[in-house]
C-alpha cells in the first residue's frame, strides 16, 4: 500500500510541479504483488482518497498543461504504474477514489493523447477489460458508483475495444448490464457515445450479438435513436448508434426484432433528408452506409422487405443514387450498396447457362455421396459459403477501400475481416476453466510403417533397412519436347484437349522483364457500369424516370436472340460435335480446351464487347475466379471489351491495382515477350445476374478493356494470373533431376495415385555429403502447396524453393547439409489439370479435410498428413542401436496459398495465445518463449524481402479453421512453426516494391528467402534448447552467408 502512495504522491507532484522542472519519475518503486484491504479507513487510505480526487481535478482542469503531460508520462513509463493505478480501482470499495481513478485511466487512454498506445497495451495486458466487467457488474447490483464513474469506465472500455483481441471473451459476464446501464446513460451526452461503441465491438461476435438482443439491447437502441439521438440530425451519436446496430443485425434474431420494430421507415426517413444532411464529411458518408447496410439485413427478412416496398424504399433509393454527386470511392461504394439492395427487390435474372453445374462432371467413388446425404460433413467449402476459409484472415485497417464489402446475410458471402470472429470463449460459449480438450485421430505405428517407410529410404540404413539412392539421369531432350513427352503420356483430363497451351511449354522466365505499375482505376467507368447496371439502360445508355420501377417490378423480359461465340457446354457434349463454336466475321475466337483452361461461353454484345462466363469446379456449380483461355481472329486496331459476369466474391483486387496478364505468340515470336500485366478501365462491379432464384444473391463483373498488339495471325492467352500447369511440374522435377550436383540428394516419389490415376509428386531432398550434419540429427521440413489449383502464385514460391535447394551455392549446401525436406508440390493436381479454382474431382476444399481426410476421397491430404504422422510418431522414437532419440519433428511445415484480398506476402501461424479453444493456451502458458520463436520467422522473412510485410501476418485460431492444414498441423504433430505462406494476385503496398504488380520472379524469390530463412531460426531454437550454437559452427566458415541469404 505504500507504493500506493508513493506513485499517487509522485503523480501529484508531478502535476503541482513548473512546466519548466518537470522530471518522469523513471525510478518509481513498483510492487508488482500490491495489496490493499479496503476495509480499513487508514491515515493512507484516506490519503489515495484525497490524491486521487486531486489528481482527477487537476486533469480536468489543465487539459492542454504540462501537467497533465508528465502525469500521462509517468503512467506509460512502466506498466506496474498503470497496474497499481487498476488495483486502486478494483479492490477500494470506496465509490468515490474508484471514479477518480476511472477518471485518471480514461485520461491516459484518450482518443488524442501522445501516450494512448503505451498505456493501451499495459491495460491489455492487465487484462483491464475483465477488471472493468468485474467491477460495472458490483457498483451496478449496489447502485454505489456515480453516473461519471461509470461513463469513464465505458470510455476506457471503448479504446479497449478497438485494440483488446479478447474483449468480448473477458467482458461477457458483464453483457447482463448492459441494458440497464444503456437506459441508464441514454440522456447523457458524455455517456451515450461509448457505451454504445462498447456494444458495437461486443456484437462483432454473433453469438454475443444473438445474447444482446435477448436481454433487450436491441429494442432500446432504437427508442433512444428515436426519441434521443435523431433530435440532433447527422450528430456522431447517430453514427455509432447505427454502426452498433448493424453489427447486432448480423445475426437473424436480431433482425427479426429490427423488423418488428420497423427500423427500416426510419432510416429510409433519413435518407430521405440526404440533400441537407449529406455533404463530403467522412461522418455522414457513414451514416448513409450504416443505414444501407442494415437495411440490406431487413430486406433478408420477408416481412422486412414488404415493409420497405411499403414504405416507397425504391423510390426513395432511387432518388438518393440520383442526387449522389460524389464520385470518389466512398461514393461508389455507397452506388454499390443502394443496387445490392434493390438487386434483393427484383426478380431474379439467372445466367445464359443451361445448368449452374459444371459440365466437367466426374464419376466420384459411391461413399462420396453417402457422406453427402448423411450429413456427416458439409459440402460448404468456399469463401462464398464459409467465409472463414484459412486464406481470408483479418483484413489490415490501412486497406480499408479495398476490404468495404456488401454485407449479404442470405448466401452468406465475404463479411467485412475487420469484423471476424474474435478471439476465445465469446465466440463458443466456453469458459477458461472449459474441459473441452482436441482429440486428435492417431494412426498406429504399424501402419504408418508399412505406408511410408518406403518415403524414408534415405534413412532406412541407419534404422536397420537398405536404402538405395537412384542414379542420376541425363537430359535427353529440349525442355519444349519433354513437356510435350510427359503431357501426353502423363496428363490425361476429363475431357480430350485440343491442344497445348504455347506459353507453359516454354517455361516463361519474366526476371529480365520491366516493372508492372499497379493499374489506376477509372472511378467515371465504374460509376457508369453501376448507374447502367441500376438503372437498366438501354444501350444508347437513354435514361428514363420510369426505368427503375420496371426494372424491379417486371418479372418478364422480352426474349432476346443472344449471339454465343464459344459454349464448351455444346463442345463437350457428343451429340453437339464442334456446335459450341458460333464464330462469324470479325468475332473474336475462343478455346479453353488445354489443361488449366477455363472457360465456359462467350457471348458477344455490341462494339466489340462480349460477356464470358467462367465454368465452376468439377462437381460443382460454384467457385469461380480462374480462368485461362486463348483468342485470336482480333484486330490490332480496335479495342475489345471483356465481362467475366459470374464472379462470386464481393470485392476484389481488380477494383485495386491488379491486371489479367496476357501472353501474345507474335510478341513472344519477334521481340522476346512473355506474359504481361493488360487491360485498361479494370473494374469489378455487382452485376444484374442471379446465383440462384433467391432474388439478391447477384453475380459479379470482371470488365476490362484490351487493345491487341496484332491482327489476324496472331494467337492470345489470357489468365487470371500466371498460369502453372502440372506437366510443368512434371518437366521441372525431371530437369532437376537431370541437373543435381554429386552433393545432393534429390529422389522424387509419387506420393499417392488421384482418382483420376494421376501421381502426386512427393519429393526429398537433403545432403550426400559425407561432412554434413549426421541424418538422424537433420531436421524434417515439410512443405506443400496447390491445394487450391487456382492459386498459381504458389507455385511459384514453391519453385524457388526447389531451385535453391538443388543450387550448388554454398548456402544451398548448408541447407542440405542441415535438413531433410520433404515436398508436395501439387497437391491438387486432378483440380490443376482441370482448370479449377478451389477443388478437385470431389467438389470439396481439400484444405477443410485436414481433420479426418478420407483415404479415398482426398487421397493426396490423407498421404501428405501420413507422411507427418510418421516424422512426428516413428523418427522420433526410433529404436537406434545407441538409444538415440529424434528430436521433436517434423521442425517446421508450411502450406502455400494464394490471397485474392490483400497485397504483399505474409505468414499466418498459430498461437495458443490466440486460440478460440482454451485447451490451446496451455502451450503457449508452457513455452513462452517457443511462442515468440513461432512468431520470429516473420521477422526474418521481413529483413531478407522486401515484398513480404510483417504487419499482415496473423496467429489466431478460429474454430471455423480447425480442419486447415496449419491448425490440425499445430495441434496433433505439435509442431510449433505451422504456417500458411501468403502470396497476393496483386502487387505490393509498401517498402521497395510498393506500386507494382507481381510477378514469377518475386514469388520465385520468396520461395528461395523462406528457405534460406531456415537456417537462422533453426539456430535460434537449438540455441535455446541445447545451449549450443551448432549450425553457427558451421555457418561461419562460409564467407558473406548472410549476404547470400538476403533478397532485396
Amino acid at each position: 500500500m505504500e507504493d500506493q502512495v508513493d506513485l499517487l504522491e509522485a503523480l501529484w507532484l508531478e502535476a503541482n510541479s513548473d512546466d519548466e522542472e518537470q522530471e518522469t519519475i523513471h525510478g518509481l518503486p513498483c510492487n508488482e504483488n500490491l495489496q490493499l484491504d479496503p476495509m480499513s479507513e487508514t491515515e493512507q487510505t484516506m490519503s489515495i482518497r484525497r490524491m486521487t480526487a486531486q489528481i482527477s481535478l487537476k486533469l480536468l482542469q489543465e487539459r492542454d498543461s504540462g501537467a497533465r503531460s508528465a502525469i500521462l508520462l509517468t503512467m506509460a513509463a512502466n506498466i506496474n504504474h498503470v497496474k497499481n493505478l487498476l488495483q486502486i480501482c478494483e479492490l477500494s470499495k470506496d465509490p468515490k477514489t474508484t471514479t477518480h481513478e476511472l477518471f485518471i485511466l480514461r485520461d491516459g487512454v484518450a482518443a488524442k493523447t501522445l501516450w494512448r498506445s503505451q498505456n493501451l497495451s499495459h491495460l491489455i495486458a492487465l487484462n483491464a477489460t475483465e477488471v472493468l466487467a468485474r467491477r460495472l457488474v458490483h457498483f451496478h447490483q449496489d447502485e454505489s458508483l456515480s453516473e461519471s464513474g461509470v461513463i469513464s469506465a465505458f470510455w476506457i472500455l471503448s479504446a479497449l475495444a478497438t485494440k483488446d483481441s479478447k474483449f468480448s471473451w473477458q467482458f461477457g459476464g458483464a453483457l447482463k448490464i448492459i441494458n440497464p446501464l444503456l437506459k441508464r446513460l441514454a440522456c447523457k451526452s458524455l455517456g451515450l457515445y461509448p457505451i454504445l461503441q462498447v456494444v458495437k465491438a461486443l456484437a462483432r461476435n454473433t453469438d454475443v450479438a444473438q445474447s444482446l438482443g435477448g436481454q433487450g439491447v436491441v429494442q432500446t437502441i432504437v427508442v433512444v435513436f428515436r426519441q434521443v439521438i435523431l433530435k440532433k440530425k447527422f450528430c456522431p451519436k447517430i453514427k455509432v448508434a447505427l454502426e452498433a446496430l448493424f453489427m447486432l443485425a448480423k445475426c437473424k434474431y436480431n433482425v427479426n426484432l429490427l423488423v418488428a420494430e420497423n427500423l427500416s421507415r426510419d432510416l429510409l426517413e433519413i435518407l430521405q433528408s440526404h440533400k441537407a444532411n449529406l455533404c463530403q464529411k467522412r461522418q455522414t458518408f457513414k451514416i448513409s452506409g450504416s443505414i444501407l447496410n442494415i437495411l440490406l439485413h431487413i430486406i433478408s427478412n420477408n416481412q422486412g422487405k414488404a415493409n420497405f416496398l411499403r414504405d416507397n424504399g425504391t423510390e426513395i433509393l432511387k432518388s438518393f443514387c440520383q442526387d449522389l454527386t460524389i464520385k470518389d470511392r466512398r461514393g461508389d461504394r455507397l452506388l454499390s450498396r443502394s443496387w445490392t439492395i434493390l438487386s434483393k427487390c427484383r426478380t431474379p435474372k439467372l445466367l445464359p447457362i443451361a445448368d449452374d453445374f459444371s459440365p466437367m462432371q466426374f464419376d466420384a467413388p459411391e461413399v462420396h455421396w453417402k457422406k453427402r446425404s448423411s450429413g456427416c460433413y458439409s459440402s460448404a467449402t468456399s469463401r462464398e459459403t464459409t467465409p472463414d476459409t484459412d486464406d481470408d484472415e483479418v483484413a489490415d485497417d490501412e486497406y480499408e477501400d479495398e476490404y468495404e464489402y456488401e454485407y449479404e446475410y442470405e448466401d452468406g458471402e465475404d463479411e467485412e475481416d475487420a469484423f471476424a470472429e474474435e478471439m476465445p470463449g465469446a465466440l463458443t460459449g466456453l469458459s477458461k476453466t472449459s474441459s473441452k480438450v482436441f482429440k486428435a485421430q492417431k494412426r498406429s505405428d504399424d501402419e504408418l510403417r508399412a505406408s511410408y517407410d518406403k518415403f524414408f529410404i534415405e534413412l532406412q540404413s541407419l534404422m536397420g533397412g537398405n536404402g538405395t539412392e537412384e542414379s542420376t539421369p541425363s537430359l535427353s531432350s529440349s525442355v519444349t519436347e519433354l513437356y510435350d513427352q510427359l503431357h501426353t503420356e502423363r496428363v490425361c483430363g476429363l475431357y480430350l484437349f485440343e491442344d497445348i497451351a504455347l506459353p507453359d511449354r516454354l517455361f516463361l522466365n519474366d526476371a529480365s522483364g520491366p516493372e508492372e505499375f499497379l493499374h489506376q482505376k477509372n472511378c467515371n467507368i465504374y460509376r457508369e457500369k453501376l448507374l447502367k447496371v441500376l438503372y437498366n439502360e438501354c444501350k444508347d445508355n437513354s435514361r428514363s424516370s420510369t426505368n427503375l420501377n420496371s426494372f424491379i417490378h417486371d418479372n418478364d423480359e422480352p426474349s432476346v436472340d443472344l449471339d454465343v461465340v464459344y459454349d464448351l457446354d455444346q463442345l463437350l457434349d457428343p451429340s453437339h460435335s464442334n456446335v459450341g463454336f458460333h464464330s462469324r466475321g470479325d468475332s473474336l475466337q475462343f478455346e479453353s480446351r488445354f489443361e488449366s483452361g477455363n472457360l465456359r461461353k462467350v457471348i458477344r454484345l455490341v462494339h466489340q464487347e462480349y460477356n464470358l462466363i467462367l465454368t465452376p469446379d468439377v462437381n460443382t456449380a460454384k467457385h469461380h475466379q480462374w480462368f485461362y483461355f486463348s483468342v485470336k481472329n482480333m484486330r490490332s486496331d480496335q479495342i475489345y471489351t471483356f465481362n467475366i459476369i459470374n464472379y462470386e466474391k464481393t470485392n476484389s483486387q481488380f477494383n485495386f491495382g491488379m491486371q489479367p496478364v496476357m501472353f501474345s505468340q507474335l510478341e513472344y515470336e519477334q521481340r522476346g515477350l512473355g506474359w504481361t500485366r493488360v487491360g485498361q478501365d479494370v473494374i469489378y462491379y455487382k452485376n444484374e445476374f442471379s446465383k440462384s432464384m433467391a432474388a439478391g444473391s447477384n453475380y459479379m463483373t470482371a470488365s476490362f478493356k484490351i487493345q491487341f498488339p496484332h491482327s489476324t495471325g496472331d494467337v492470345c492467352y489470357l489468365a487470371y494470373h500466371f498460369p502453372y500447369t502440372y506437366t510443368r511440374l512434371l518437366t521441372h522435377l525431371e530437369v532437376l533431376q537431370c541437373s543435381k550436383s554429386q552433393d545432393t540428394y534429390l529422389r522424387i516419389d509419387s506420393l499417392n495415385k488421384t482418382l483420376n490415376n494421376h501421381d502426386v509428386p512427393l519429393i526429398t531432398i537433403t545432403s550426400n555429403n559425407d561432412n554434413a550434419r549426421p541424418l538422424l540429427e537433420r531436421k524434417l521440413v515439410v512443405l506443400t502447396s496447390r491445394v487450391h489449383p487456382g492459386e498459381t502464385n504458389a507455385s511459384f514460391m514453391m519453385e524457388g524453393v526447389l531451385d535453391q535447394l538443388v543450387s550448388d551455392s554454398q548456402l544451398a549446401s548448408v541447407l542440405r547439409s542441415n535438413f531433410i525436406f520433404k515436398l508436395v508440390p501439387m497437391l491438387n493436381v486432378e483440380g490443376v489439370i482441370n482448370g479449377c479454382h478451389r477443388c478437385g474431382l470431389t467438389g470439396d476444399d481439400l484444405n477443410r479435410q485436414w481433420d479426418k481426410p478420407h483415404p479415398i476421397l482426398h487421397p493426396s491430404v490423407y498421404h501428405a498428413k501420413g507422411i507427418l504422422a510418421y516424422c512426428h510418431q516413428i523418427l522420433k522414437t526410433s529404436h537406434l542401436p545407441d538409444k538415440k532419440q529424434q528430436a521433436d519433428q517434423p521442425f517446421l511445415f508450411c502450406d502455400f496459398h494464394g490471397h485474392s484480398r490483400k497485397k504483399s506476402i505474409f505468414l499466418y501461424g498459430c498461437s495458443g495465445d490466440e486460440s478460440w479453444l482454451p485447451s490451446d493456451s496451455d502451450r503457449s502458458t508452457n513455452s513462452s518463449h517457443t511462442e515468440n520463436q513461432n512468431k520470429m520467422l516473420a521477422d526474418l522473412l521481413h529483413n531478407r524481402f522486401q515484398g513480404f510485410e510483417r504487419k499482415s501476418c496473423r496467429y489466431a485460431i478460429e474454430k471455423s479453421r480447425e480442419s486447415t492444414a496449419r491448425v490440425v498441423v499445430w495441434r496433433e504433430f505439435k509442431v510449433q512453426h505451422s504456417y500458411t505462406l501468403e502470396s497476393t494476385f496483386c502487387g505490393f503496398s509498401k517498402h521497395e516494391y510498393k506500386g507494382q504488380q507481381i510477378k514469377p520472379s518475386h514469388l520465385s524469390s520468396m520461395g528461395k528467402c523462406f528457405v534460406n530463412a531456415l537456417l537462422e531460426l533453426a539456430e535460434e531454437q537449438e540455441s535455446t534448447s541445447v545451449g549450443e550454437r551448432k549450425l553457427q559452427k558451421i555457418i561461419v566458415t562460409i564467407p558473406d552467408l548472410a549476404s547470400q541469404s538476403r533478397i532485396i
